[in-house]
């Protein structure tokens, strides 16, 4: 996966990654939505550490749409599934 390879070497501004904790591809389970990859990554976001949940999401027509949760750790738990509960939501215009 290009696009999570190009998570390490980015040069975002204020993001220092620090560890990748998981990449894996998503099963869809929309017809909207050919493909769902996720990267989740923690480090420090303007001096803050920060978990961040990055998702390549691609409809079935080729569209591609990245998504990105940032959340400090002791949070990670309060975000739960909302974020896949948001992703899943996800509808590309025919």
């Amino acid at each position: 996966m290009y696009w999570s390879q190009s998570l390490r070497s980015s040069k975002s501004p204020g993001w220092a990654l620090e560890k990748e904790t998981e990449r894996k591809t998503l099963e869809s389970s929309t017809k909207e939505q050919q493909a769902v990859h996720r990267v989740i990554a923690s480090g420090e976001l303007d001096g803050v550490r920060t978990v961040q949940y990055f998702y390549l999401v691609v409809g079935p027509d080729g569209q591609q749409l990245i998504v990105t949760f940032s959340v400090v750790p002791q949070h990670t738990t309060r975000l739960g599934a909302r974020d896949m509960e948001l992703i899943r939501e996800i509808m590309f215009p025919e």
